[in-house]
C-alpha cells in the first residue's frame, strides 16, 4: 500500500525544491521538465510565472538539470520576461522535440495578454530554439 502524506511530509521526500523569488507569486504554477534543452544529458526544468495582478509582464525560468536540494527562483539559468505590463507571459510553458531539424529540442510559452499591432490583449506564443547555449 501507498501510505498518505501531508504536505510537511513533502519537504523531507523532495530530492529538489525549487522556491519562489517572493511573496504571493505563484511559483510553480504551470511547469514542465520532460527534455533535455541545452544537451548535457539532463532533463532541464522551465517554470513559468505568468505573474499576479494587472501590472505585470510575467516571467519564464530555466533550470538545467540535474536539480538538488534547496533553490531559488533567482538561481535561475535563464529568464525570459514578457515585454510589456500585463503581458502574463509564461501562463503555460512547454519544452518541445526538434521542430526545426537541428537535432535540439526548443521551448514554447506563451503571453495570453501581449498586445501587438492587431489589438490589445491578442496575446502571443513564443518559440525559443536556441539562444546561445
Amino acid at each position: 500500500t501507498i501510505d498518505s502524506f501531508d504536505g510537511s511530509d513533502v519537504d523531507s521526500l523532495a530530492s529538489a525544491q525549487v522556491d519562489g523569488a517572493s511573496s504571493s507569486n505563484e511559483f510553480g504554477a504551470t511547469f514542465d521538465a520532460d527534455a533535455d534543452f541545452d544537451g548535457d544529458g539532463n532533463n532541464d526544468l522551465i517554470v513559468g510565472l505568468e505573474g499576479v495582478g494587472p501590472n505585470t509582464e510575467g516571467t519564464v525560468y530555466l533550470f538545467f538539470g540535474p536539480l538538488s536540494g534547496s533553490i531559488d527562483a533567482d538561481s535561475a539559468d535563464a529568464k525570459f520576461h514578457g515585454n510589456s505590463s500585463g503581458d502574463k507571459l509564461g501562463n503555460n510553458v512547454s519544452f518541445l522535440g526538434d521542430v526545426d531539424g537541428t537535432g535540439t529540442g526548443a521551448i514554447i510559452m506563451d503571453a495570453e495578454s501581449d498586445d501587438n499591432s492587431e489589438g490589445t490583449d491578442v496575446g502571443g506564443a513564443y518559440l525559443i530554439l536556441d539562444f546561445g547555449l
